[in-house]
């Protein structure tokens, strides 16, 4: 073959080769077509996730958990076909551990000798725990062959010291209220809860001034509250109250105080509270503040009152007692010091530290010997109300001699009797009185309220000027 004929050949040759490409190529695009005209089924089967080329779990781990069973691990098996072909695949979540911690029962009251305290429930929770609750403290055995069990602690007994729950202040009946009825608690108990010591509520809301007064059991001040800048007078017992015959004996005075309320010629009760000691409790009495009893201004002065004096101090006091009974109560104080003097020649009687019920069922104390009648002496209690008025008088014939009364002997006799000194002074109207609030029948002595309406009471008006005048 010539050299021109092998060039041709050649030549034709490639030709076919370009048009077979071609058409190839063209025969590719014509099955694939173009993206727009691609059918959904095709889309899905090309948007199909394979989950099976990604690791598992333990495949993903450093180290395969072999102590959480298998049913409780989490899994990325989420099979997303049946998602997409409609069907509704629930989450393949952990299973619920079998084990649950149990809260081991506190004893209140500790172990006691002889007695174990575990932590095993009682048979009603075993009961529900059985039934799909969750095991007892006994060992049960769980899906993956672990064993569980709480062993029996011993619960220490709680230091009730340092936990112990404050408790509120005993509240006590007013036997003056309700008439002493012995079913009601009206008594301080040691066995009682006591509240634990708080601050004071003597620095806290009073600024203590000075002492104006003392007795036997207790000590009065003078002071300042913080708050309102008013003077008041703070009763506080001597020494702290250790038994509860003492407690129950300022009990019975502030309750006493209380329900008199307010008179022109009482001092007037306020507030009581009571602040524990190292020893014992100290009680406090907040009263009116009133200026110098008649009883240290006779030992300053040593001068015999007048009779218009003692007349209109003698209705003051009528007034205060004929209160003090109707409300059913007897003081059983009634004396010098502790009657005080007030502004505009007013008098208050104070100290209800002895008194009790009218009609003497409750507790009977006697005061001061001075000034206590014969029958009260002899145990008599059924007209307590009468020796409040013996008292009186007493009181009127000492202020109007200028001297203190006898405590023994016989002129200590003589005034039970209703017999006393002649009093030149005063006049026989002002004499037969005092004779009459001093005589030895209890039934002869005239009540407070029939004082008031004697002839020589209802004339009493005392001139400004002849006000004894005191100093605080």
């Amino acid at each position: 073959m010539s050299q021109d004929g092998m060039q041709q050949q050649q030549h034709q040759q490639q030709q076919h080769s370009n048009s077979h490409s071609q058409a190839h190529h063209h025969g590719s695009l014509s099955q694939q077509g173009p993206p727009a005209r691609q059918t959904s089924q095709q889309l899905r089967e090309r948007l199909t996730i394979d989950t099976t080329r990604y690791p598992s779990q333990s495949e993903m781990a450093c180290t395969p958990d072999y102590a959480t069973p298998v049913d409780q691990q989490f899994h990325v098996d989420y099979d997303i076909g049946a998602c997409q072909n409609g069907e509704d695949q629930e989450s393949k979540s952990p299973a619920k551990s079998p084990v649950r911690h149990i809260k081991r029962p506190r004893h209140a009251a500790g172990l006691e000798e002889g007695s174990e305290a575990t932590s095993q429930p009682s048979q009603s929770q075993s009961s529900g725990r059985s039934q799909g609750d969750g095991p007892s403290t006994s060992s049960k055995q769980t899906q993956s062959g672990c064993t569980f069990s709480l062993p029996p602690v011993a619960v220490p007994p709680r230091n009730k010291s340092r936990f112990a729950r404050p408790h509120s202040p005993a509240t006590f009946k007013n036997p003056f209220v309700t008439g002493g009825d012995k079913d009601q608690q009206h008594c301080i108990d040691s066995s009682m809860p006591k509240p634990l010591p708080l601050l004071t509520s003597l620095h806290i809301k009073f600024k203590v001034v000075k002492e104006i007064g003392s007795g036997s059991f207790s000590r009065v001040y003078r002071a300042t509250h913080r708050l309102s800048g008013l003077d008041y007078a703070l009763k506080r017992s001597r020494s702290p109250l250790c038994t509860d015959a003492e407690r129950n004996r300022w009990l019975q005075e502030v309750q006493a105080h209380a329900v008199v309320g307010a008179h022109p010629n009482i001092v007037q009760y306020f507030d009581a509270w009571a602040e524990p000691d190292m020893q014992g409790d100290h009680m406090y009495i907040q009263m009116e503040m009133c200026q110098e009893s008649l009883g240290s201004m006779a030992s300053t002065t040593k001068d015999p009152w007048r009779e218009p004096e003692l007349v209109f101090l003698m209705k003051q006091m009528a007034s205060a007692l004929a209160h003090i009974h109707a409300k059913g109560v007897a003081h059983l104080d009634v004396k010098p010091d502790n009657i005080f003097s007030g502004v505009n020649g007013t008098y208050k009687l104070g100290d209800f530290g002895m008194a009790t019920l009218k009609h003497g069922h409750w507790r009977v104390d006697e005061g001061d010997a001075r000034y206590l009648s014969g029958d009260l002496l002899q145990g008599k209690t059924n007209a307590l109300d009468k020796a409040d008025v013996f008292a009186l008088g007493a009181t009127l014939y000492e202020l109007a001699l200028g001297s203190e009364l006898p405590k023994a002997g016989p002129a200590y006799q003589r005034l039970r009797q209703g017999k006393i000194m002649m009093l030149p002074t005063f006049t026989t109207q002002f004499v037969n009185m005092l004779k009459a609030l001093l005589h030895e029948d209890p039934a002869q002595r005239p009540s407070a309220d029939a004082i008031l309406k004697l002839p020589l009471c209802s004339k009493a008006q005392l001139a400004m000027s002849s006000v004894r005048r005191t100093s605080m």
